[in-house]
């Protein structure tokens, strides 16, 4: 399958998934009258994912190089995709006893660890990144929208 191919199918399934997430979050009630509410953020997101797709889905339409639309899959691509899954996994599973921040910090790590090449391999550079987009999202959730956060190991501090 190329490249062409694999942007256009996961751009469609992304967008009917966010358009489901969309419709579906409508069904969430809300317990406090003037609240962001918990249907908020599904909303966010589904928009967001409807967004991207859309761009992606443009993006392989108008892009007809030959190098974009020649087939190929490396073994680097199926160890990536399986670790990434792994990685995903793992995230979920240790989300709520090691908290938002430290498995947050965690995964994005990893996650780049995983997506770079050896030219574009900064494990530094990686670690910033994670903390501080991690913080971002936190003060953004815990103190702009007053939704809590799993804080799991940091707990106890």
């Amino acid at each position: 399958m190329s490249e062409k191919q694999r942007d256009l199918i996961g751009s469609i399934v992304f967008l009917i998934f966010g358009i489901f997430l969309f419709a579906i979050s409508f069904t969430v009630k809300s317990i406090i009258e003037n609240d962001v509410g918990p249907a908020f953020m599904p909303k966010v997101v589904a928009v967001a994912i409807v967004i991207v797709s859309v761009s992606k889905l443009v993006i392989a339409l108008k892009n007809h190089s030959p190098k974009y639309t020649e087939k190929r899959q490396s073994e680097d691509d199926k160890m990536g995709s399986l670790m990434t899954i792994l990685n995903l996994a793992a995230y979920v599973i240790l989300f709520e006893p090691l908290g938002f921040i430290i498995s947050s910090i965690v995964f994005l790590t990893l996650q780049m660890t995983i997506l770079a090449d050896k030219v574009h391999f900064k494990p530094i550079k990686f670690g910033i990144i994670s903390i501080s987009a991690t913080l971002a999202i936190y003060f953004l959730f815990v103190y702009a929208f007053n939704l809590m956060l799993p804080e799991g190991l940091l707990d106890i501090i």
